[in-house]
């Protein structure tokens, strides 16, 4: 079998193209999984935050 892998190297492209390909999915299965949850603040949070100083300074 060492042999046939040998005389045949277009099979090792294939397997590395098929490492990164699955590799790529795993990745975005795992950054799926830890995606952050947006939460959309209310109205009066934001101006709360913005009376007491939390925004930083806006000019």
């Amino acid at each position: 079998m060492g042999k046939w892998l040998y005389d045949r190297p277009w099979i090792w492209i294939v397997v590395l193209l098929v490492f990164l390909v699955a590799s790529g999915g795993v990745v975005l299965v795992i950054a799926e999984m830890n995606r952050p949850e947006v939460i959309k603040e209310t109205a009066q949070a934001v101006g709360l935050m913005a009376t007491t100083g939390r925004l930083g300074r806006l000019g």
